[in-house]
Order: C-alpha cells, then sequence, then structure tokens
C-alpha cells in the first residue's frame, strides 16, 4: 500500500492510503482521490503497480504533473518523493503494514507453558518420596 501525504492545497495535511492500483487522482468524481484545487484536471495523473519496477506516475493527455520538481512523461516513484499536480504538493510514502494478529500463536505457546509445568510438578510429585 502507498500514501499520499497532501501538503498544500484545500486537503492539506491529508494523509491518503490507497488500497488498490490502478490509482487515479483529479478533479472528477469518479477519480479514487479528489483534488478541487486550481489548476487539477479532471484526470490529472494515474498511479500504477507494475511488479517488479515498483509504482509508476502517468499523467494524462496534457497535464503537468512535476516529481522532485522535474516534469516528465512517466515517472517512477520512490519513497520520499515530491509530486506537485496543479496548485496540490504531495508527498508520495509507502504506508506502514498492519500488524498480524498474534493472539491464536500466544494462546498456545502459553497452554504449551503450562502444560510442561504442570507435567513436570507431576513428575516432581509421582516419583519423589
Amino acid at each position: 500500500m502507498i500514501q499520499l501525504q497532501i501538503l498544500s492545497g484545500s486537503m492539506a495535511g491529508v494523509t491518503w492510503t490507497a488500497r488498490h492500483f490502478p490509482v487515479r487522482v483529479g478533479r472528477s468524481t469518479a477519480n479514487d482521490l479528489r483534488l478541487e484545487d486550481p489548476g487539477v484536471w479532471d484526470t490529472h495523473f494515474t498511479l500504477d503497480c507494475e511488479i517488479p519496477d515498483g509504482v509508476t506516475l502517468s499523467p494524462q493527455s496534457a497535464a503537468l504533473v512535476t516529481v522532485n520538481h522535474q516534469a516528465g512523461s512517466e515517472v517512477r516513484l520512490h519513497n520520499g518523493d515530491s509530486i506537485e499536480a496543479g496548485s496540490v504538493k504531495m508527498r508520495f510514502w509507502l504506508a506502514t503494514p498492519p500488524q498480524r494478529p498474534l493472539r491464536l500463536r500466544e494462546l498456545f505457546i502459553w497452554a504449551l507453558i503450562a502444560g510442561i509445568t504442570a507435567g513436570q510438578l507431576l513428575l516432581i510429585y509421582r516419583f519423589l518420596p
């Protein structure tokens, strides 16, 4: 998963997390991330994940998108890259992975410890005078 941290514009301070690919960003309601700031086109750019290349940013039609203050037609993104679309500035981040629940594993380990302890106590009381 990736995150776009919006640094300027009407949504400044928001961290948006992408849950699927491709991700469309723009002014239209059909986009995954909707930005209504000046200079943002209906569909401004698309983020796509291509294994093993990583996440690629592709501007739509003649929309101007700069990554780290450099314009390009198709750019491979790296963690911490700065993206500018119209008057909006964003930061590209890799999202923190969710932690898997460990309850079942912990329950098994505690049951194993309790079983070993009970077995040792049984052996001590059975074989000692």
